[in-house]
């Protein structure tokens, strides 16, 4: 069921301002169909498919995810030679957030607000949250395609390395353009280098898992097939404010189009970004991440929906429901974010 309790004003304003605050301390600085695909699919729906065995994950009560540590999984190797000097794919230094070297659990009101969001689905819903504390994850813990929100690490290493592409990347984020990400995806080099690129900033997020492949025969964007759990998701959102270069893509994702201000767009001040798209049985996936003021500070959010029926609209009430709940919980509980990126 949904909470009708809401922040008290005064909280709201001071997360709120919270979360401007560190948007600006950065840097200087209507969808139907897939919105993620160069090549339109025809599918024929039968049953729910799940992501490929390479790409799942967990499904179960809630779990807590040490912040960042993890060893590198098979297939990052593009990151080794780098890595080994220390620096990123694209030759900037790797950000080591606050609190990366120490494994902690999210705490418990964090944990038992992602269960009660997660119980709200007719569907499946994945839950990732996470703060200072580190990320709390219930419901389906799989790693399904990214789709859209994969723009965001894209559009982070884009303007590292051109910021004349700012115009590309607001089009890319508020409304979800295609051929925008695409310009951003291709001034990164080959498809290797832009899948390092984009990978690289996930790691400076603290998201140690997730890797942006480098070729996909889905006929949809590559970056847009990226397997993503929420609770990985949840922990960049979480530090993206703070990431070099991120400022101007924060911004943006405050300015998503109405059409598309589901889910975390019903929350005030959330600044976030969606995707949605099928699986090769016409099944839709429809996920959002974000950072939403909670309290006196922010936490990082990440919403993976599987529709009972494989709609897109369904995916959207499912959202809208868990927007709802997160907002009923936290303010239900009290709960004080502990801690943000810096």
């Amino acid at each position: 069921m949904i909470q009708s309790a809401s922040p008290t004003p005064g909280r709201l304003r001071a997360g709120l301002v919270v979360l401007a605050g560190v948007v600006a301390a950065a840097g200087s600085a209507a969808c139907t169909g897939p919105d993620d695909g160069a090549v339109p699919v025809t599918v024929t729906r039968t049953s729910p498919a799940g992501p490929t065995a390479a790409a799942a994950g967990t499904t179960g009560p809630a779990t807590t995810r040490p912040t960042a540590g993890a060893a590198r999984p098979a297939g990052d190797e593009l990151l080794a030679s780098r890595a080994a000097q220390g620096l990123a794919p694209d030759g900037l230094p790797v950000v080591q957030e606050p609190g990366q070297a120490t494994a902690r659990p999210a705490a418990a009101d964090l944990a038992a607000a992602a269960r009660a969001v997660a119980a709200t689905a007719p569907g499946s819903l994945g839950v990732g949250l996470a703060d200072g504390s580190g990320v709390a994850a219930a419901g389906d813990g799989r790693a399904w395609p990214a789709w859209s929100t994969s723009k965001i690490p894209v559009a982070v290493a884009a303007l590292r390395d051109n910021p004349q592409l700012a115009p590309a990347m607001r089009a890319a984020v508020r409304v979800s353009d295609n051929a925008a990400a695409a310009q951003l995806w291709y001034s990164l080099g080959d498809a290797g280098r832009a899948a390092a690129a984009a990978t690289a900033v996930l790691r400076q997020g603290g998201d140690m898992h997730t890797v942006v492949p480098e070729s996909t025969t889905t006929g949809f964007s590559v970056f847009g097939q990226t397997p993503w759990t929420a609770a990985d998701q949840a922990l960049f959102a979480f530090h993206l404010p703070c990431l070099a270069g991120s400022a101007p893509v924060v911004a943006a994702m405050g300015e998503i189009t109405p059409e598309q201000a589901y889910g975390l767009g019903r929350i005030p001040g959330a600044r976030f970004k969606g995707g949605w798209g099928p699986d090769p049985a016409g099944y839709y996936t429809v996920r959002q991440m974000g950072v939403v003021a909670a309290g006196d500070g922010v936490i990082g959010v990440s919403l993976v929906a599987r529709p009972p029926d494989g709609t897109y609209a369904t995916g959207q009430m499912m959202l809208d429901r868990a927007a709802g709940e997160l907002t009923g919980q936290l303010a239900a509980s009290g709960y004080a974010a502990r801690g943000r990126c810096s």
